[in-house]
């Protein structure tokens, strides 16, 4: 009986430090490359008749609020470029492969601080297995879209996001080669974007997908 109590106490006190493992933050730093399959709609129109289709790679860290994607975007030939966004100053900097930056103000855009606490209002699903991956499954409902997501379990760095409005999926995200650490030198942004004149969002020659640009102007491509 002893021994009976003994393991129940151990199965009891585990359970209680495998619960605190739940994660309600991203992780402070990661890095990860993904691939983008967008159905959802562009500025504001109603449909979206050409998926669009992008791949790259993303690199977070919350100690400076910062964020940096090298994207391709499939639309237009394939469009490539770098973005850096401070989530602090509120200003965005899309660097494109022809040399040409642009300095967006995303105050008052519609575009979403990038939070590292997970959204308050996000229900944990439980964990579940990808491969040899253990990872934690959470929605969201926002709007009209619900947002599924899973974090590695052992380093809530983000595995994959989908978004839909019932009874259609609009995004499909997934991250892989993930780490848990960025070099600070990816964070330098060129002096040419510095020299940009800051702009809002409307204002600037290009339309956003979730993470690249689409140029609006044929020299930008």
């Amino acid at each position: 009986m002893k021994v009976l109590s003994s393991i129940l106490l151990l199965v009891f006190c585990f359970g209680l430090i495998y619960a605190q493992s739940q994660c309600t933050n991203f992780a402070t730093q990661f890095q990860a490359d993904y691939t983008i399959l967008d159905n959802a709609p562009q500025n504001g129109s109603e449909s979206c008749p050409t998926p669009i289709y992008e791949v790259g790679a993303i690199y977070m860290d919350f100690t400076i609020n910062t964020e940096r994607v090298d994207y391709t975007v499939s639309l237009n030939g394939g469009i490539n470029g770098t973005v850096w966004v401070n989530y602090t100053s509120n200003i965005e900097y899309a660097y494109f492969l022809t040399g040409e930056c642009f300095a967006i103000n995303l105050t008052a855009s519609g575009v979403p601080a990038v939070p590292q606490n997970l959204p308050s209002l996000s229900v944990y699903n439980g964990e579940i297995n990808i491969g040899s991956q253990v990872v934690q499954s959470f929605n969201y409902t926002f709007e009209k879209y619900t947002m599924l997501f899973s974090l590695l379990g052992d380093s809530c760095i983000p595995a994959d996001i989908v978004i839909y409005s019932p009874p259609d999926t609009s995004s499909v995200e997934n991250f892989y080669n993930q780490l848990d650490s960025v070099d600070p030198a990816l964070f330098i942004i060129p002096q040419v974007c510095y020299a940009s004149q800051v702009v809002p969002l409307a204002q600037a020659p290009y339309r956003r997908t979730r993470h690249g640009f689409i140029p609006m102007k044929k020299n930008s491509q």
